[in-house]
């Protein structure tokens, strides 16, 4: 109606109501902080390719958080090789959940998918996060 100044009601979309735009976490595990310089593989095609410097900046048992100056696709696959013990690198293959500009670079977050190769790993997701972070800040 003209002249009619009651309140519209206001429309509400999907980012008002999601655990961001509350102020919430919304990941499903704690991340604990690391500081790892790692290189990754890129996969392609299911063949090894280039190789990308990063610096891990967070994990949990499902996943890692780094920081690069490449940008990466969603659903981009990557191995991480990490020394598991003396004379064992176990290779871990990883899927980008997402990236996003940081300065002169991207921050990534990625999820575990599987071991993709080990002479010897049999272990954990917990063992993992101890080849990942510093010994004082492994969990028990």
């Amino acid at each position: 109606m003209p002249g009619d100044s009651r309140p519209r009601p206001r429309v509400i979309d999907l980012s008002d109501i999601t655990p961001a735009a509350r102020g919430e976490e919304h990941r499903r595990e704690k991340r604990m902080p690391a500081n790892l310089q790692a290189s990754l593989i890129m996969l392609a095609d299911g063949e090894q390719g280039e190789r990308v410097a990063v610096t891990v900046l967070n994990c949990s048992l499902h996943g890692i958080g780094f920081r690069c100056e490449r940008e990466f696709s969603r659903n981009a696959e990557f191995l991480l090789p990490l020394e598991m013990e003396p004379n064992e690198t176990a290779l871990f293959r990883y899927i980008v959940r997402h990236c996003r500009p940081d300065g002169a670079g991207f921050l990534v977050g990625a999820e575990f998918q599987e071991v993709a190769a080990s002479t010897r790993f049999l272990g954990s997701q917990d063992q993992i996060l101890r080849a990942i972070l510093p010994r004082q800040e492994t969990p028990a």
